[in-house]
């Protein structure tokens, strides 16, 4: 290991350590807030989870910078812009799913940077691995603010999710729901897994991602179709040359942050579906999903011949806070804390 990576990866450890602490801190100072008001409570909840997705913009821009090329059905074009410094701007319906294929294991980020460019970073709902929400700190906050974390095995994942999801529907605050149907990163031995199951089952395997798995995202809409609106659909490519095939097997997590393997560009295609429109039949509904995924697929290999995505305009931009100063707002809660015992110190 080199200096320069011994460096970089001890800054960013350290970046995440403190920043998760604090944040974890600021959400154990509210947990008295459940006794006097269950709404208020939430809403503080909601604040601090937008200091998560200020940490892991900030964590990107910071050790692993990536270029972006956004593009959108033409009936989007209103809702992205571009403001005079380069930033990214999106309009987006206050309660809705997000769905994605799965490149990288940094592909949650990039889509709570998409968040936070629809000022909606403090409301989103992410659907994880049971396994993370043991880890020291990290995983704990995770569970204070209410993601849901599954185990792969349906009676007990159901109850979870009806669980949660009966709060999402009753929370008054926008929310967003963000789910990966692959299930996993996009890797060989994780793609000859999904063909042996399309082999099986008789269907078309697509060339460039793995089968959508039905049932979680089938009943997150049978729950939660009365209170949102939009089904938003991210297509991911990273266009960086590599003998390797697939994106997440060039860069890890430690490539990323720790060694500086700097991604060429990520390019994302943006799709909206209105949620009243989707099947409500299940085997209607594997039908629907399927299609969409034949669809994102042919993007895919669309792209590969042209060097992008279509629409009426590629807007360039980076992923980045819009002020890094904004790193700042992690500390206010603890600094407001400060500052009363400090003033109720000088009365004593």
């Amino acid at each position: 290991m080199t200096l320069k990576t011994s460096v970089r990866k001890y800054l960013f450890i350290s970046c995440l350590i403190v920043g998760t602490v604090t944040i974890c801190t600021s959400e154990v100072l509210g947990t008295p807030l459940v006794l006097i008001n269950k709404t208020l409570y939430n809403k503080y909840i909601s604040f601090t989870k937008s200091f998560a997705g200020i940490l892991f913009v900030f964590l990107v821009q910071s050790f692993s910078p990536t270029p972006v090329t956004l593009t959108y059905d033409p009936e989007l074009r209103n809702l992205f812009y571009l403001d005079r410094n380069g930033c990214l701007e999106t309009i987006a319906s206050e309660r809705n799913i997000v769905i994605a294929n799965h490149q990288l294991y940094t592909d949650w980020m990039y889509i709570w940077w998409l968040a936070y460019t629809a000022k909606q970073h403090s409301f989103i709902y992410i659907v994880l691995k049971d396994s993370l929400k043991w880890i020291p700190i990290l995983g704990w906050g995770m569970q204070l603010y209410r993601f849901i974390f599954l185990s792969r095995k349906w009676d007990r994942d159901a109850a979870t999710m009806e669980r949660e999801f009966r709060f999402i529907n009753n929370v008054p605050e926008p929310a967003s729901l963000l789910m990966f149907p692959e299930g996993t990163n996009l890797v060989q031995n994780t793609y000859e897994r999904s063909k042996l199951y399309a082999d099986k089952t008789g269907v078309a395997m697509p060339k460039n991602l793995m089968l959508p798995r039905v049932r979680g995202l089938f009943y997150s809409l049978s729950q939660l179709r009365g209170s949102m609106t939009y089904l938003y659909d991210f297509t991911f490519v990273f266009t960086d040359h590599s003998p390797k095939k697939y994106a997440a097997e060039v860069f890890s997590l430690k490539q990323l942050f720790f060694e500086g393997a700097r991604l060429r560009r990520m390019h994302v295609h943006v799709r909206r579906f209105r949620i009243s429109d989707i099947p409500t039949d299940e085997k209607l509904f594997t039908k629907w999903l399927y299609q969409r995924w034949y669809e994102k697929d042919q993007l895919i290999e669309d792209f590969k011949h042209t060097g992008g995505f279509p629409g009426p305009r590629k807007l360039n931009t980076t992923v980045r806070l819009k002020s890094r100063l904004e790193i700042l707002y992690l500390f206010s809660i603890l600094f407001t804390c400060f500052a009363v015992c400090f003033l109720i110190s000088l009365f004593l």
